[in-house]
């Protein structure tokens, strides 16, 4: 199941996470549904972003100009000073689920 940005702001680093469908970053790489990541840097909370690297080596190899890593934008509209409970930007689904 998706996670929000609510719930992705609340990780720390090294949080792992899966892909719940596919992500286009760049025109040669695409990230498949099923893809299993570890939270690199969270700055939702800032309204900025959330990086992850791919467990998947051909991937991380993929991505070499941005350190292996992917970068998830945070939508536009998400506002730190927005209460995050409520705020339907911050309740919005994201393309990554949460692991145990």
């Amino acid at each position: 199941m998706a996670a929000t940005w609510l719930e992705l702001s609340k990780l720390n680093e090294g949080a792992r996470v899966r892909f719940v469908r596919p992500w286009s970053i760049l025109p040669e790489c695409s990230i498949p549904a099923g893809t299993l990541a570890t939270i690199k840097e969270n700055n939702l909370n800032l309204g900025i972003g959330i990086s992850v690297v791919p467990n998947d080596k051909a991937l991380q190899d993929a991505l070499k100009e941005s350190p292996g890593a992917i970068y998830l934008d945070a939508p536009d509209n998400l506002v730190p000073v927005h209460n995050p409970e409520t705020d339907k930007f911050w309740q919005s689904e994201t393309p990554l689920e949460v692991l145990p």
